[in-house]
């Protein structure tokens, strides 16, 4: 069975800075091939590359939904040597 992958909905949290640090503190939790989702009432790409700055090329980011209401992006801590792609569209 499939380990359940754990949501991190910061759409919930009114303050904007509070929501990227909560997002950077989930990702540095992780362990390589783990992974989590973001929720945002809004695309948080932005927030991608944010995390690539910070740790190189070990993001792997998946959008699960994008908008209207909400986006949902998986976000795979992956070895440096992962062919990890930019996720513009």
């Amino acid at each position: 069975m499939a380990k359940e992958i754990p949501m991190l909905n910061v759409a919930e949290i009114d303050n904007h800075p509070m929501r990227h640090t909560a997002i950077f503190q989930s990702f540095d939790n992780l362990k390589v091939g783990e992974a989590f989702i973001i929720r945002n009432d809004h695309d948080p790409l932005p927030v991608y590359y944010q995390l690539k700055s910070m740790n190189g090329p070990v993001i792997k980011w998946e959008y699960q939904q994008k908008g209207p209401q909400f986006w949902d992006v998986k976000v795979t801590k992956t070895t440096e040597d992962a062919n990890n792609e930019d996720p513009l569209y």
